[in-house]
């Protein structure tokens, strides 16, 4: 079983809103579509903080959460999301979920 990266091992995660783009230390993330960008900026203002599937929903789709439908399309840009800033999207260490609230992103990993 792989140890742990150790905190200090960990890069940050950084945004440049201007360029559009995001880091993991210095190295640039694959290309983000618009909604996926915009799912990380609203989270980046936010980070450390839990933010509720509805309130994201509501930033990145302009528009309110109406139900499982909408949950499952949060989910899936999440998950689009993870696969693109995580070493290992299936145990995330910078995008977590906070059970049955919302995500939280940590700029620093956990």
């Amino acid at each position: 079983m792989p140890k742990p990266r150790s905190a200090a091992s960990r890069k940050p995660l950084k945004l440049d809103e201007e360029a559009g783009l995001a880091y993991i230390g210095d190295n640039p993330l694959p290309f983000l579509s618009d909604f996926e960008f915009d799912t990380l900026k609203y989270l980046w203002e936010r980070r450390d903080k839990v933010v509720t599937t509805a309130q994201l929903f509501y930033a990145v789709y302009c528009s309110f959460s109406t139900g499982p439908k909408d949950n499952n399309r949060a989910a899936l840009l999440i998950r689009r999301l993870r696969k693109k800033i995580e070493p290992n999207w299936r145990k995330p260490v910078y995008l977590m979920t906070a059970s049955n609230r919302g995500y939280i992103l940590k700029s620093e990993g956990r």
